[in-house]
């Protein structure tokens, strides 16, 4: 006998629930519109991190107009957070289009410590003037 697939449907979808990392919330490059739709993109996704929905699918249930949501999608991939892989699927009413969306998680905001780090590692290449400089302070001489 063959095993049945499961087909997400709207009602499907609808009943399920999303489980998303609090870095999301904290990422400051991951805001407004391209948030909305990262969002969205996780909730369509299975235990591999990738998914099939259309961008007018997407559109329509966040809506939005569909160039929003392109330019959404084109700035979450430019700053790492999914990658497109298009495909054809021909048959025999014609060829269809599909993007897959292949989702990763926002990197962990930095700890204090990694903060302080990075912050004396940037310090200790400039000289005492240019440190004065962007402190807007007078020089300090020891």
């Amino acid at each position: 006998m063959k095993k049945r697939r499961h087909r997400r449907t709207a009602e499907t979808h609808e009943a399920g629930f999303l489980h998303i990392d609090n870095t999301v919330f904290y990422d400051p490059s991951l805001r407004g519109k391209p948030l909305l739709v990262y969002l969205y993109l996780w909730s369509y996704c299975w235990r591999d991190n990738t998914c099939w929905p259309a961008r007018t699918t997407i559109a329509r249930a966040l809506g939005m107009d569909s160039r929003t949501v392109n330019a959404a999608i084109k700035y979450l991939a430019q700053h790492g957070y999914v990658t497109l892989s298009d495909y054809e699927i021909r048959r025999a009413s014609g060829t269809k289009h599909l993007t897959k969306f292949t989702m990763y998680p926002p990197k962990p905001r930095p700890t204090t410590e990694e903060k302080n780090a990075i912050f004396h590692a940037a310090m200790s290449d400039l000289s005492v003037d240019e440190l004065s400089k962007m402190l807007n302070t007078e020089k300090v001489t020891a």
